[in-house]
């Protein structure tokens, strides 16, 4: 007669739920104290499971393993309910339960307004439990950052200056113009290379023409050679 292979015990090996991340995981002391607390008397609320997901008790898993403790099936409860139903249910839970900062706070309403940029202020504020300026100020800061507002006001300046400050500006700034197009061709390179050939090219081209021509104009303004005879018949050109 064969002895019979023990059943392998239930690893019980579990990643947090999507919902679940909404909120973070606590830390220093807080987190020392739950593990202590499980050391001593175990899971006294079980850990809730939705589509083989951790919904609801990720600290409590996390602390549970950090100080050994074994896990048994009385430790985890499946959550019964629809997907609405769920994001709602953790929602509702968590805010009562923990005790968020500001910053928190707002990240959660970010994160809402990305999610469900239809959804109003005032019916994101009451899901989070904050003000309805507060989701406003957020979503202002999303959908209107501070570096657009810069990059729009930089560009209502540019149109109002005359070519002269134009010219000032560009001269002053050309190394870093120049990196800017050398990383934008590079970039266009690793995209769509036979593309960024021909752009290479025209860019060289565009460079040698500009300047033969910035010498000219520099030989004319030092009155080297008369301006009429720039590009005389009898004077021979060479473009190359």
């Amino acid at each position: 007669m064969t002895n019979a292979v023990p059943a392998p015990m239930p690893a019980y090996d579990y990643v947090a739920h999507p919902f679940a991340n909404m909120f973070p995981m606590i830390e220093g002391q807080e987190f020392e104290n739950l593990k202590a607390s499980i050391a001593k008397s175990g899971i006294l609320e079980p850990i809730r499971l939705f589509q083989g997901m951790i919904l609801d008790g990720r600290n409590r898993y996390t602390a549970a393993k950090a100080c050994g403790h074994q896990f048994t099936a009385k430790d985890f409860k499946e959550w019964v309910g629809t997907i609405e139903e769920a994001e709602a249910w953790v929602l509702e839970t968590n805010l009562h339960r923990r005790h968020l900062t500001a910053k928190q706070k707002q990240e959660m309403v970010r994160a809402r307004i990305k999610k469900c940029p239809g959804m109003s202020n005032r019916q994101i504020a009451k899901l989070i439990g904050v003000s309805h300026t507060m989701v406003a100020d957020e979503r202002e800061r999303l959908t209107n950052p501070p570096e657009l507002r810069k990059f729009q006001d930089f560009k209502n300046a540019w149109e109002g200056l005359s070519d002269e400050y134009r010219k000032a500006f560009v001269k002053e700034f050309n190394i870093d113009l120049s990196d800017l197009q050398r990383s934008i061709v590079e970039h266009s390179t690793i995209v769509n290379p036979r593309t960024s050939v021909t752009a290479m090219e025209e860019c060289s081209t565009g460079k040698r023409l500009q300047g033969r021509w910035d010498q000219k104009l520099d030989l004319r303004a030092l009155n080297f050679l008369p301006a009429r005879k720039l590009f005389s018949p009898t004077t021979p050109r060479r473009d190359c």
